[in-house]
């Protein structure tokens, strides 16, 4: 295995020793190690489903969960994949097919039992809640030519980005800027929140 990418990266990701001896029993394990630990797994083409659950876990509102896609590939860039590459890199990944089989079918069993019809009308206000929040920060979809030279550049040329005015509001600039300059920005706030703390003297 390279030290950074191989099969299984869902279960390495997870901290599982991925070895080229690793035993089905072992996966099986860890598996239900994670299910234990973890009150919600999300699924990531269930993404609104599962923040919907997610919300009602935590007693949250609609705008705690909106979300601008990030990190897609245009469709024009999608690549076609054979049936034959499929079955090969399950084959490869086995290990993280059964992680994702696993807690693909109790999200499943979950939304059933949340019912049908009323995660179906969850997630269409769900959908409304977001198109107001990118109706109102005036964002605009941007290629990586379109964006160069400013903060809301993405990564790749592959995917579409955000952009709203400098000015906008917090909230608004960290739903529309790309990943690493969404980091910069939290950590340089928390620089600055942990400075501040650290200048406050104890009251006697």
């Amino acid at each position: 295995l390279n030290k950074r990418f191989g099969p299984n990266m869902m279960l390495f990701d997870m901290g599982v020793d991925i070895r080229a001896n690793t035993t089905a029993v072992e996966i099986r394990r860890a598996i239900d190690e994670a299910d234990k630990l973890f009150d919600i797994v999300m699924i990531s083409e269930r993404i609104d489903e599962s923040l919907i659950l997610l919300k009602e876990l935590l007693c949250w509102d609609y705008s705690d969960v909106v979300f601008f896609t990030k990190n897609a590939r245009r469709d024009d860039m999608k690549p076609h994949m054979s049936e034959a590459a499929t079955e090969k890199l399950r084959e490869l990944n086995s290990g993280d097919v059964l992680l994702y089989d696993h807690f693909l079918s109790k999200h499943e069993r979950i939304v059933n039992k949340y019912g049908i019809a009323k995660m179906a009308n969850e997630i269409s206000l769900l959908n409304g809640a977001r198109q107001k929040m990118f109706d109102d920060c005036g964002v605009r979809v941007v290629n990586k030519s379109e964006a160069a030279g400013t903060l809301f550049k993405e990564y790749s040329d592959q995917v579409n980005g955000y952009a709203v005015d400098t000015n906008a509001s917090p909230n608004c600039l960290l739903l529309s800027l790309p990943e690493l300059a969404v980091l910069t920005r939290l950590k340089a706030d928390a620089a600055k929140l942990l400075g501040k703390d650290k200048d406050k003297k104890p009251k006697k």
